[in-house]
Protein backbone atom coordinates (compact mmCIF):
# COMPACT_ATOMS: atom_id res chain seq x y z
CA UNK A 1 0.00 0.00 0.00
CA UNK A 2 1.29 3.16 -0.87
CA UNK A 3 0.48 6.51 0.79
CA UNK A 4 1.72 9.83 1.33
CA UNK A 5 1.79 12.71 4.23
CA UNK A 6 0.18 16.19 2.93
CA UNK A 7 1.29 19.50 4.18
CA UNK A 8 -0.93 19.48 7.01
CA UNK A 9 0.62 15.84 8.50
CA UNK A 10 -2.27 13.63 7.24
CA UNK A 11 -2.10 10.54 5.78
CA UNK A 12 -2.91 9.95 2.62
CA UNK A 13 -3.60 6.42 1.25
CA UNK A 14 -3.45 5.77 -2.81
CA UNK A 15 -7.06 5.41 -3.95
CA UNK A 16 -6.47 2.83 -6.84
CA UNK A 17 -7.06 0.41 -4.29
CA UNK A 18 -10.71 -0.36 -2.34
CA UNK A 19 -11.26 0.88 0.91
CA UNK A 20 -11.90 -2.74 2.38
CA UNK A 21 -7.88 -3.43 1.03
CA UNK A 22 -6.92 -0.13 2.99
CA UNK A 23 -8.46 -1.50 6.27
CA UNK A 24 -7.34 -5.07 6.21
CA UNK A 25 -3.73 -3.65 5.16
CA UNK A 26 -3.95 -0.85 8.32
CA UNK A 27 -5.20 -3.65 10.60
CA UNK A 28 -1.87 -5.44 9.29
CA UNK A 29 -0.16 -2.17 10.40
CA UNK A 30 -1.81 -1.71 13.40
CA UNK A 31 -1.12 -5.07 14.57
CA UNK A 32 2.51 -4.81 13.66
CA UNK A 33 2.72 -1.82 15.18
CA UNK A 34 1.08 -2.89 18.60
CA UNK A 35 3.56 -6.13 18.37
CA UNK A 36 6.57 -3.64 18.17
CA UNK A 37 5.32 -1.88 21.25
CA UNK A 38 4.99 -4.71 23.28
CA UNK A 39 8.92 -6.29 22.33
CA UNK A 40 9.92 -2.42 23.27
CA UNK A 41 8.06 -2.55 26.76
CA UNK A 42 9.52 -6.35 27.25
CA UNK A 43 12.84 -4.96 26.52
CA UNK A 44 12.90 -2.23 28.72
CA UNK A 45 11.49 -4.07 31.44
CA UNK A 46 14.12 -7.23 31.06
CA UNK A 47 16.57 -4.19 31.61
CA UNK A 48 15.11 -3.11 34.39
CA UNK A 49 15.21 -6.23 36.32
CA UNK A 50 18.60 -6.78 34.60
CA UNK A 51 19.91 -4.11 36.64
CA UNK A 52 18.12 -4.90 39.77
CA UNK A 53 19.86 -8.68 39.71
CA UNK A 54 23.20 -6.43 39.20
CA UNK A 55 22.58 -4.13 41.91
CA UNK A 56 21.67 -6.78 44.06
CA UNK A 57 18.16 -5.41 45.12
CA UNK A 58 15.37 -8.12 45.91
CA UNK A 59 12.38 -8.39 42.98
CA UNK A 60 9.58 -7.29 44.98
CA UNK A 61 7.07 -4.94 43.62
CA UNK A 62 7.77 -1.97 45.67
CA UNK A 63 11.62 -2.19 44.22
CA UNK A 64 10.78 -2.95 40.60
CA UNK A 65 8.67 0.10 40.39
CA UNK A 66 10.94 2.56 42.06
CA UNK A 67 13.72 0.97 39.45
CA UNK A 68 11.20 1.27 36.63
CA UNK A 69 10.55 4.99 37.08
CA UNK A 70 14.45 5.70 37.82
CA UNK A 71 15.23 3.70 34.67
CA UNK A 72 13.18 5.16 33.09
CA UNK A 73 14.10 8.90 33.65
CA UNK A 74 17.29 8.07 31.77
CA UNK A 75 15.88 7.01 28.80
CA UNK A 76 15.29 9.50 25.75
CA UNK A 77 12.15 11.22 25.76
CA UNK A 78 11.07 9.37 22.50
CA UNK A 79 11.48 6.10 24.49
CA UNK A 80 9.91 7.60 27.72
CA UNK A 81 6.83 8.68 25.59
CA UNK A 82 6.66 5.40 23.90
CA UNK A 83 6.70 3.72 27.04
CA UNK A 84 4.08 5.99 28.74
CA UNK A 85 1.70 5.64 26.31
CA UNK A 86 1.51 1.95 26.75
CA UNK A 87 1.32 2.47 30.37
CA UNK A 88 -1.45 4.81 29.71
CA UNK A 89 -3.48 2.11 27.63
CA UNK A 90 -3.32 -0.14 30.41
CA UNK A 91 -4.49 2.36 32.66
CA UNK A 92 -7.36 2.93 30.55
CA UNK A 93 -8.04 -0.66 30.25
CA UNK A 94 -8.24 -1.35 33.90
CA UNK A 95 -10.50 1.68 34.21
CA UNK A 96 -12.88 -0.19 31.67
CA UNK A 97 -12.37 -3.31 33.73
CA UNK A 98 -13.15 -1.84 36.72
CA UNK A 99 -16.32 0.11 35.02
CA UNK A 100 -17.64 -2.78 33.49
CA UNK A 101 -17.44 -4.18 37.24
CA UNK A 102 -19.41 -1.91 38.30
CA UNK A 103 -22.01 -2.04 35.61
CA UNK A 104 -22.03 -5.53 36.20
CA UNK A 105 -22.61 -4.77 40.06
CA UNK A 106 -25.41 -2.02 38.83
CA UNK A 107 -27.10 -4.19 36.92
CA UNK A 108 -27.90 -7.42 39.05
CA UNK A 109 -28.60 -5.25 41.96
CA UNK A 110 -31.06 -3.87 39.12
CA UNK A 111 -32.56 -7.09 38.23
CA UNK A 112 -32.86 -8.23 41.49
CA UNK A 113 -35.03 -5.17 42.50
CA UNK A 114 -37.25 -5.86 39.42
CA UNK A 115 -37.70 -9.23 40.50
CA UNK A 116 -38.59 -8.10 44.13
CA UNK A 117 -41.14 -5.82 42.25
CA UNK A 118 -42.62 -8.90 40.30
CA UNK A 119 -43.06 -10.77 43.12
CA UNK A 120 -44.80 -8.13 45.14
CA UNK A 121 -47.01 -7.27 42.24
CA UNK A 122 -47.90 -11.31 42.41
CA UNK A 123 -48.53 -11.10 45.97
CA UNK A 124 -51.46 -8.25 45.60
CA UNK A 125 -52.53 -10.26 42.66
CA UNK A 126 -52.81 -13.02 44.55
CA UNK A 127 -54.31 -11.23 47.30
CA UNK A 128 -56.58 -8.87 45.20
CA UNK A 129 -58.10 -12.23 43.75
CA UNK A 130 -58.54 -13.92 47.27
CA UNK A 131 -60.54 -10.71 48.12
CA UNK A 132 -63.07 -10.98 45.41
CA UNK A 133 -63.49 -14.27 45.79
CA UNK A 134 -64.57 -13.65 49.60
CA UNK A 135 -66.64 -10.40 48.51
CA UNK A 136 -68.63 -13.03 45.94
Amino acid sequence: MKYKIDSSGEVVYETSKNIEDISVEQKNLDVKERKRKLQQINLFAKQVVDRMIKDMVPPTPENYLIYFEKYLEEKSPAQKEAIKKILDLEKQSDANKEYMARMDSYLKENFDNTKKILDDINNLYSHVNKIKNYIK
